[in-house]
This record gives C-alpha cells, structure tokens and sequence, in this order.
C-alpha cells in the first residue's frame, strides 16, 4: 500500500514539475512577444519624431564618404525605399509614451544626431590625412629618385602627373603586358570595377589636396 502511495505522489511530482515547465514556456513567449510590439511602437514613435529626417540624412552622409562611386546608387535606392517605411510606421503611430519616456527619447535622439555628424568629419578628416600622406610619400619617392639618378621631372622638383598621366597610370596597369598579364609572371593584375571606381576616387581626393598643399 505504501508502495503504490508513493508511486502516484511521484507521478503527481512529475505532472506538477511538467505544468510549471509549460507554463515558464508560456510566460517567456508572451514577455516576448509583449517586447516585439514595444519595440514596433517605438519604431513608429521615431519614425515621426522631428529629428528622423535630419538622423537619416546623416547617416547617409556617413556612408557616402567612403563608399565606391559605383556604389552610391545603391544607397539612393535604399533612401527612396526609406522614405515609404518610414510612411508605413507613421500610418501606424499611436502615442504611447509618457512625458519623462518622451523627453528621454528627444534627448536620445539629439545626442544620436549630434554622433553622426561627428563620426561623419572624423571619416572626412581621415580620408584628407591619408591623401595628404600619400602626396608626400609620393614626393619623397621623387626626390629620392632625383638624387640616386640626377634625373630632373619635365614640370620641376616635386612635379606631379597632368590629369592626362595620371588616368593613363591609373587606367593603365604596372609593369603589365597587353593580355592584362604582369611581365613578372604574377598573373593577371586587372582591378575589379569597384575596384577601378575606388582608385578614380582616391585619384580625385589626391588631386583636390595637392591643389590645396600647393597653394
């Protein structure tokens, strides 16, 4: 008789220790789901919120700074592809923050804003100072070239190739056969389009800081 008590008080053991398990799996799904719809609303909340365009236009300009010229179309089409998300959020708005939720949130935003504007100069900065190190670097390669040879550039001293050079190294390969072979014997050498976009970037970003080390 005790033996079969003690059977069925571990069977009940087990039904309870089951039902607390499935209801934990139960409570965790709807916590859940409950932050998924919080964070929907928050969505919408930020999709009106004044600062919304001025924080995208911003974070564009953080990836136009460095992004291939190829590229940059790619970019447009997602802003375009922005502008109805942002709609459909906005057709879904309902207020549900509290005043402190809300002022929180401006300030927030007003910080994000000012981050990206920030990050973006610091990318512009960086970008300035690696041209500005490859001229130099190039200069030096002159010079050192003129004093191990005497040999003098047709525009003087620290000369630099016209525009017309410039695309010709640049379209042109380096120590490259006709088949798009180098004659070292590596194997082809020719840059990919993204490639060939990103060296006419940089190849504009030296022109324009030469022109301004110049001056």
């Amino acid at each position: 008789m005790m033996q079969g008590d003690h059977g069925i008080g571990m069977e009940m053991g087990v039904g309870f220790g089951a039902g607390e398990c499935s209801s934990s799996v139960v409570a965790a799904a709807a916590l859940v789901e409950e932050e998924q719809h919080q964070h929907q609303l928050l969505k919408t909340e930020i999709a009106v919120h004044p600062l919304c365009e001025q924080l995208l236009s911003a974070h564009v300009a953080c990836l136009r700074v460095a992004t291939p010229i190829d590229h940059l179309p790619l970019i447009d089409a997602q802003l375009a592809n922005s502008h109805s998300l942002l709609r459909s959020y906005a057709a879904r708005h309902r207020p549900f923050l509290g005043p402190n939720d809300k002022q929180e949130l401006d300030s927030f935003l007003a910080q994000y804003l000012m981050v990206l504007c920030s990050f973006r100069e610091q990318l512009q900065q960086h970008v300035r100072e690696h041209a500005v190190e490859a001229v130099m670097a190039c200069r030096e390669i002159e010079q050192s070239l003129q004093d191990l040879t005497g040999a003098t550039l047709d525009e003087g001293t620290g000369a630099t190739m016209s525009d017309d050079e410039d695309e010709m190294h640049m379209d042109g390969s380096l120590d490259m056969g006709g088949d798009g072979h180098d004659m070292m014997g590596f194997g082809p050498l020719l840059p990919t389009d993204s490639e060939r976009s990103l060296m006419e970037r940089v190849r504009q970003e030296l022109k324009l800081e030469l022109k301004q080390v110049s001056c």
